[in-house]
């Protein structure tokens, strides 16, 4: 997650984005982190929500895994929203389904 951020942008955007507003000291790297993981979980429960919305009817359906030889509808939110990615990635033509209806 750090490396995926630093290495998305330079350093200074880096540090300028994760710094203290009023003194522009660094933040120490558990603060970054800290940051981070509040970020993916926003976007996460943002994406659930959306996806919750595209396919209320069909939502156990896109959205479970087998356990035990039975499907089980996915609950958490980080695994929905790589699913979710997954879809408008590979599969745009699925995403476009509900998008237009």
């Amino acid at each position: 997650m750090l490396v995926e951020e630093y290495s998305s942008t330079s350093p200074q955007n880096f540090w300028e984005k994760f710094q203290v507003k009023h003194s522009g000291e660094r933040l120490c790297i558990s603060k970054v982190m800290e940051n981070l993981a509040r970020q993916r979980s926003k976007r996460s429960n943002n994406i659930l929500t959306e996806a919750w919305k595209i396919s209320k009817e069909d939502f156990a359906m896109y959205f479970s895994y087998i356990k035990n030889g039975a499907p089980v509808a996915m609950t958490n939110s980080h695994g929905i929203r790589k699913r979710y990615e997954k879809y408008q990635a590979e599969r745009p033509q699925w995403f476009l389904k509900y998008i237009n209806n």
